[in-house]
């Protein structure tokens, strides 16, 4: 039997010049992965941007939504939950 893994995963803003960028930095089993994405503000949420172009909306609010691969498959994913979390504490 296979056992789950666990994740930990911390999220913060950075001021990167005049852009506002969302750090997301993830740690599974023993391997660390960082995700930094340019936020564009839209009506209910935020177009989310990576360095090599990949574009999310990330939409806030009762039902939060996103559209990458987890968010269109799963129902959820770490850029809504990041977004919601620093929503929650007073940081966007």
């Amino acid at each position: 039997m296979t056992t789950a893994t666990q994740k930990t995963r911390t999220v913060r803003l950075a001021q990167t010049g005049q852009a506002l960028a969302l750090v997301i930095r993830q740690i599974e089993d023993e391997r660390v992965s960082v995700d930094a994405y340019f936020l564009t503000p839209i009506a209910d949420g935020y177009l989310l941007t990576k360095h090599d172009g990949t574009k999310y909306t990330t939409r806030l609010g009762e039902t939060p939504s996103c559209t990458c691969p987890g968010g269109r498959f799963h129902g959820h994913c770490k850029h809504a939950e990041s977004l919601t979390a620093l929503q929650e504490r007073g940081k966007l």
